[in-house]
């Protein structure tokens, strides 16, 4: 391994280990929906977006209005398209890299991975940010088996990050 590429490998270590520092951070903000505020209000997308931001990792991002339930009537993968376009798909997450899984009729729910598959951070409708262990949570462990994976550390994806009208 060359100096550039152990350069770039500690970089990286240390971008991960920053993005569950700054989501620890967000522990115990209150669930809102199509919001990203520490200590204020977030969704799950609203934590992911606001943790990134906050630490410059992944910008460009046009994040589209989507209602609470919009995974209970719709098809549309808003975010399975997203994560598509501004992260890379892996097959076994990291620390920091997202957890996507499948509520309803499409992927429309969201967690940043501590340590795969029994830390993850999110923000769910009736606790807010909290860390979960998803192979025991009622919610998730019934959806480890088609949850996917992305991450912002791979081919570049992204800008600033931006809110549809």
């Amino acid at each position: 391994m060359g100096l550039a590429t152990s350069m770039v490998m500690e970089k990286e270590y240390a971008e991960r280990r920053e993005v569950i520092r700054a989501a620890r951070e967000w522990y115990g903000t209150p669930f809102h929906n199509n919001q990203a505020l520490k200590g204020a209000g977030c969704d799950c997308l609203g934590l992911i977006i606001g943790v990134y931001s906050e630490l410059g990792i992944r910008r460009g991002v046009e994040i589209p209005k989507y209602t609470a339930q919009h995974h209970l009537h719709q098809k549309d993968e808003l975010y399975l398209s997203g994560f598509q376009k501004y992260l890379t798909e892996v097959t076994e997450p990291g620390p920091g890299d997202l957890a996507l899984f499948k509520f309803g009729k499409c992927y429309s729910h969201a967690g940043i991975v501590v340590r795969w598959p029994i830390e993850m951070i999110h923000s769910y409708a009736t606790r807010g940010v909290e860390l979960v262990n998803p192979e025991i949570h009622s919610q998730l462990s019934s959806r480890i088996r088609s949850a996917r994976f992305f991450t912002p550390w791979g081919e570049g994806k992204g800008g600033e990050v931006t809110q549809a009208a």
